[in-house]
């Protein structure tokens, strides 16, 4: 005889909660911030050539 509850809400999956949403944001920041790098150092570089370095 199965006693598990009909209404009883299913098991956690890795799919469900804020976890997915969380690791997705993260991935977006990570990459937005590897595409900053080199805006970076072209500003960098830009800069010395206004110094006159």
């Amino acid at each position: 005889m199965d006693l598990r509850r009909l209404d009883a809400p299913a098991a956690r999956t890795p799919q469900t909660g804020i976890g997915p949403v969380v690791g997705r944001l993260a991935w977006f920041v990570f990459r937005g911030g590897l595409s900053l790098v080199p805006l970076v150092f072209a500003f960098a570089g830009f800069t010395s050539i206004v110094d006159g370095r």
